[in-house]
């Protein structure tokens, strides 16, 4: 008897375990730190490097926490992967992107660069022209 119970509770352990989208969605999940920002080349004056993006299931969230304060401002949208790039969608009105990201409301394009020792590169062109590049660090 003490067997089967020992066989049945394993037999549970497995099947209830954790999954992330219904197996892997890749290297992108969890949460990066954007440890600097850049606009056309130039680094974002005043950028602290405390914006997280995170990545579980089709839902994104970007979040801000203001040093001074402690305050801290999350927002969350849609993802998807298109080809090798991603169409982040901020598609619910009370959920807008954090202004200093530069993305819009709506989808934006992000371009996503190499994967490597826990540091990722993603760029957007926003509507106006202007290129953002965000260094990401695994966190």
């Amino acid at each position: 008897m003490n067997r089967v119970i020992w066989i049945l509770f394993v037999m549970l352990s497995l099947c209830s375990s954790c999954t992330r989208n219904d197996g892997d969605i890749g290297e992108l999940f969890g949460m990066w730190r954007v440890s600097a920002i850049s606009i056309d080349g130039e680094d974002m004056p005043d950028y602290t490097g405390s914006m997280y993006f995170s990545f579980q299931s089709s839902v994104f969230s970007m979040t801000y926490i203001n040093e001074e304060t402690h305050n801290r401002t999350a927002t969350y949208a849609s993802w998807r992967y298109q080809g090798d790039d991603l169409i982040i969608d901020f598609c619910e009105p009370k959920f807008p992107p954090i202004g200093m990201s530069g993305m819009q409301s709506g989808q934006n394009l992000v371009r996503v660069g190499e994967i490597c020792g826990g540091k990722l590169e993603m760029s957007y062109e926003n509507p106006d022209g202007k290129k953002y590049v965000y260094s990401l660090e695994k966190w």
